[in-house]
């Protein structure tokens, strides 16, 4: 990889163009461009809708995430706020680095993750903190190893 750096007095001040360039689109490029995605907007507090409320927490202190039925419940190390949002659109408002889908209905936070443990029929089980598990479908255990660098 080769970064280069172009300084453009037709921008503004704040302003910062990439362009990334490369031969073939490859999923390194997917990696790098959710990564600046995630880079740009930085969120420390999310909000999550309620019932009759609007809670703030921190994604630091997100565990997991699962849908079940048209509820996501938000496992944090204060409790489990449920709310009607979609999976995919929750995630898309988390940084990339530290979550990820691990099966068809759930997402981990790997800040939390203390350890993974044979399951049944080739899945892996993720132990959480909060002593909380997750199962871990084969489709996805390519993702996570890769997130861990294993």
């Amino acid at each position: 990889m080769q970064i280069q750096l172009e300084l453009d007095p037709d921008l503004n001040d704040t302003e910062i163009q990439i362009i990334i360039k490369a031969k073939i689109y490859s999923k390194t490029i997917d990696e790098l461009i959710q990564y600046l995605t995630a880079f740009q907007r930085p969120a420390e507090v999310i909000a999550v809708p309620g019932d009759d409320q609007i809670s703030m927490i921190k994604v630091k202190n997100v565990i997991a995430i699962e849908i079940f039925k048209n509820e996501l419940d938000i496992h944090t190390v204060n409790g489990t706020l449920k709310t009607q949002e979609r999976l995919y659109r929750f995630l898309a408002k988390l940084p990339q680095q530290n979550f990820v889908q691990i099966s068809k209905s759930s997402a981990i936070n790997v800040t939390h993750l203390i350890r993974l443990e044979a399951g049944f029929s080739g899945n892996m089980t993720a132990i959480l903190d909060q002593e909380y598990r997750q199962n871990v479908s084969r489709k996805y255990l390519h993702d996570l190893k890769q997130k861990l660098g294993v």
